[in-house]
């Protein structure tokens, strides 16, 4: 009788089951290797979502040094949030993952959040971060086709 545990102590699950198993796809949107093909439209979003993760960066090391850095814990997490939840959609994107729109889901939310709370400060990089941060915010919306 099988293992109910595979060697690496998770549960042996018959592929139909598999956490890790793609949903339906057409066999036109799998490539000959068995991963999905990367949909020409998610690159504008996955330029977009790289470039908020490199803004956010950029704005927590410059902020850094700022004389209201006590004032701003929150923006601080907000941008960590936005630049680790960018990267992480990155990557589905980029791998043409069927959790692609999900992931973009979840960014928006943490995007818009992040740009709420950057627009509350008055300085440039601050202000030039909730823009950014408010574009992807919108772009991820309108990739998963919530408004």
């Amino acid at each position: 009788m099988p293992s109910a545990v595979s060697p690496f102590g998770a549960p042996n699950l018959p592929s139909a089951v598999s956490p890790f198993a793609a949903p339906n796809l057409p066999p036109s949107a799998v490539s000959p290797f068995g991963a999905p093909e990367m949909k020409k439209d998610f690159a504008p979003l996955l330029q977009t979502v790289n470039d908020c993760t490199a803004v956010c960066e950029r704005a927590i090391t410059r902020l850094l040094s700022s004389h209201d850095v006590r004032n701003r814990e929150l923006q601080f997490q907000l941008l960590r949030d936005c630049a680790t939840v960018c990267d992480f959609t990155a990557c589905f994107l980029a791998r043409g993952s069927a959790f692609s729109r999900q992931a973009a889901a979840l960014c928006a939310v943490i995007c818009e959040a992040c740009g709420m709370e950057c627009s509350r400060f008055p300085d440039a990089e601050s202000q030039h971060c909730a823009r950014i941060c408010l574009h992807c915010a919108r772009e991820c919306r309108a990739f998963t086709g919530m408004y």
